[in-house]
């Protein structure tokens, strides 16, 4: 991450079993950043996310408390979620994969599906707001995958 010459590493058509563990190393990766965190959920939450064991909405604040995130929403801030997606080397634009036809929102879903385990992680089931949000959220993600990318 600190050496500026290297972007990427690219691993030509992953198995799915590859692309859980890459999922899982990079959740984890983003778990420990706190500055990401911060900026994303907001201090009180930091604290919180660093004492939550699991589950959805456990711990939340009633929906009358709740601050609305600037960053991760839902739904998402989407010009914070590229500068960290850039700033962190998550899945960047490959000339080699231009080359091959496939479209910068096929190669960007990686990121764009950690950044919905994480709001999915701190949402609160009763905000039936945020819920929608989420939702049209992952539907965008599908449908730029299924039908814009083909």
């Amino acid at each position: 991450m600190k050496t500026p010459t290297i972007a990427e590493l690219t691993v030509e058509d992953p198995a799915e079993a590859f692309e859980d563990l890459r999922d899982k190393n990079d959740l984890q990766m983003l778990l420990s950043n706190e500055q990401f965190l911060e900026e994303g959920f907001g201090p009180s939450a930091l604290a919180d996310m660093r004492t939550r064991k699991s589950g959805r909405g456990e711990s939340a604040a009633p929906e009358s408390e709740v601050q609305p995130s600037p960053c991760l929403g839902p739904p998402v801030n989407k010009p914070w979620m590229e500068k960290w997606r850039r700033d962190l080397k998550i899945a960047s634009v490959s000339t080699t994969l231009c080359r091959a036809g496939l479209s910068t929102d096929r190669k960007q879903r990686q990121f764009h599906r950690l950044i919905e385990m994480l709001i999915l992680s701190r949402l609160d089931p009763a905000n039936g707001k945020s819920l929608r949000s989420y939702r049209l959220q992952v539907k965008e993600r599908l449908y730029r995958f299924n039908f814009v990318s083909t």
